[in-house]
Order: C-alpha cells, then sequence, then structure tokens
C-alpha cells in the first residue's frame, strides 16, 4: 500500500528536526523552545565562520522552507499531499538508532548501523541544496512509471498535481520547472514501496552497496568530551576524493558523527593481495566497525569538510565548534 499522503504539515523541513534536537544547544528545555546555533560561511576556503545569532536559532523553524515536498497543493480545498509520510518512516527511529549505534554494547551498536546508514542517506535525497546531483545519480528514474494500480494513482499526483510554490522554489535554489518535477518523481520512486512485499528503491541500491563482497565496508564512530560537531545544511559531506572510494560523514548528535566508508579491492587506497582478495569474496560479508573518543584530528577534517561542502551554513550546539574560526559578532547579531 502506497504510503499516506496527505499531511498538512506547510513547513517542511529537509533537515529532520530530531536529528537538529540531537544538536540542540539548550536540549532539557522543551521542543517548541529548543534552539540551534547558525553559522554563516564567511570564508570558505580559510574556514571562518559567523554566529549569525547570539540567542541561537528556533529548530522548529530551522532548515525547512514552506510546502518544499508537496506535490499537490489546492488550499481552498484543503488538500495538501507531501512526501511527509514517506520521511517519517525513516525518521521515526532516528533518535533511538543513534542511542543505539552510541552504545559500548557492540551487538546492538552493530545492528543499527546499517538502519541508522538508510536513514541519513535519505537526507541527501531530500535536499534542495543537493537536486543536482541527486538528478545526476538517479535522475533515470524520472522517467519510469509504476505498474501497481495504487501506487500508480498517487504517481500520477506527483506527476500532474497543483504546485502553486513550484515557481517560487525554483528561484530560491535555481533550478527549472523541470528539473523540481524531476526531482519530486525521483524522491517518490525511491522511497516508496512500488509493489507490497518489496523493500523500496533506495534500500535496494543500498544494501547492495554495504553488503557487496567486493567492497570493503567500513563503520567508524568519533565521540567528543568537550568539543562540539557540526551540523552542514546538507546533512552529509565526504572527507575524501571520490576517486578513493564513497565514504560519508553524518552528524550523529553534538559529541559525535559517524563515517560510513566503501572501497573497492581494485581502488588506488586499497589493493591487497589477489588471494586475500579471493578469501574475502568466499566468505560471509564483513564490516569493520570501530569506535574512536576525542580523536581531535578527525574531528578537524569533519568540521572542515562540512565547511567546505555546505551550501551556506553550518550549525552547532555550542557557539564554538572545533577547527573552524568564528568571526566577530556584530552588535546588532546578539539580540
Amino acid at each position: 500500500m502506497p504510503s499516506k499522503i496527505y499531511n498538512e504539515t506547510i513547513n517542511q523541513h529537509f533537515l529532520a528536526q530530531v536529528e537538529q534536537r540531537l544538536n540542540a544547544a539548550n536540549p532539557s528545555a522543551l521542543p517548541e523552545n529548543q534552539r540551534i546555533y547558525e553559522f554563516e560561511i564567511m570564508d570558505r576556503d580559510a574556514r571562518i565562520l559567523r554566529l549569525v545569532k547570539d540567542s541561537g536559532r528556533s529548530i522548529e523553524k530551522t532548515l525547512s522552507i514552506l510546502d518544499l515536498f508537496s506535490f499537490d497543493v489546492d488550499p481552498s480545498q484543503g488538500i495538501r499531499a507531501n512526501f511527509e509520510g514517506l520521511f517519517e518512516r525513516y525518521e521515526r527511529n532516528l533518535s533511538d538508532l543513534t542511542a543505539a549505534v552510541m552504545q559500548n554494547d557492540a551487538s546492538v551498536a552493530h545492528n543499527a548501523m546499517y538502519p541508522l546508514f538508510l536513514a541519513k542517506m535519505v537526507n541527501f535525497i531530500r535536499n534542495p541544496y543537493s537536486i543536482h546531483k541527486v538528478l545526476d545519480t538517479f535522475g533515470a528514474l524520472a522517467t519510469v512509471h509504476p505498474t501497481d494500480l495504487e501506487v500508480c494513482r498517487v504517481y500520477e499526483r506527483v506527476l500532474y498535481g497543483r504546485r502553486p510554490q513550484q515557481k517560487y522554489l525554483c528561484d530560491i535554489f535555481e533550478i527549472t520547472d523541470e528539473q523540481y518535477g524531476a526531482w519530486l518523481r525521483v524522491i517518490f520512486l525511491l522511497l516508496e514501496r512500488l509493489k507490497d512485499g518489496h523493500v523500496n528503491m533506495l534500500e535496494q541500491c543500498l544494501s547492495n552497496l554495504y553488503l557487496a563482497k567486493d567492497v570493503h565496508t567500513t563503520v567508524d564512530v568519533y565521540r567528543y568530551d568537550t568539543e562540539r560537531c557540526l551540523l552542514c545544511d546538507r546533512g552529509t559531506s565526504t572527507p575524501l576524493p571520490q576517486e578513493h572510494g564513497s565514504v560519508f560523514d553524518f552528524n550523529l548528535r553534538g559529541d559525535a558523527f559517524i563515517r560510513y566508508g566503501f572501497y573497492k579491492f581494485n581502488a588506488s587506497i586499497l589493493r591487497p593481495p589477489a588471494d586475500v582478495v579471493a578469501s574475502i569474496m568466499r566468505g560471509p560479508k564483513f564490516v569493520s566497525e570501530d569506535r574512536h573518543d576525542n580523536d581531535l584530528f578527525q574531528l578537524g577534517i569533519f568540521n572542515q569538510r562540512a565547511v567546505d561542502q555546505a551550501h551556506s551554513r553550518v550549525f552547532c550546539a555550542t557557539k564554538t565548534p572545533y577547527g573552524v574560526t568564528i568571526a566577530p559578532t556584530r552588535l546588532d547579531d546578539r539580540a
């Protein structure tokens, strides 16, 4: 059965509130009062940031935009069809998965690492600052048409629904009408289950990557006692050039980040002897998992790459994130 498509949410987050709340400056406050510090990138090369507002920004209104994912809107009839139901499948367990990954119990952490990876990769698919990259990666899907009748009926709404916000959004993100429509189609086709009893296309793709026997898969969790991790407005960053492997960094919470690495055995960075590769290919899939405490060198890389690859903003639980420079705050920003 297709996901529920009607949702009254107008202010739609492209980085889930639950993830922002894990980076709240005041985590013990009521949800409606929680805030996060926002930084504008002043000099990307020098990693110089400016704190936008001394009191932080309301999480309820951060990293969101009106009707970003709405594909059929008619306020006069109370109609608002969007992807909130699809995203909620992954958001509902994010806090629990994050807590599990941080557990000292290796088996508990292990069981959470792959579903957490799925949830984090949804941030890439739904991020409007990554529309061009999403279409470069999955754009061919925009020409696919589902065959299941119930799914097809919803897809027709994605294709032909009323989108009065489209011009406004296209102007903001500097994309064409066709690119916006193609992005909405790709989100639906990747995240919706196109047939009962089957996983969606995104889960198929990521499972194939995560479990491929010709790929060395690594997961590293980095935790910090005093320093804090940035949250990038794109939701993810990559610490290594693509030719060395597919590596994804994600903020876990204010004091931790996680790195997923996928390295082909014939890549320049990883060339084990042929007999070792043959043995690996015959055996069960092994994922290398490790934990690191207070590795400031890696935190510096993580925070600097977050700045390098952000669209224009990064966020944090503290006013003084590690490894970057904070420019003086103007007097009119201190309110």
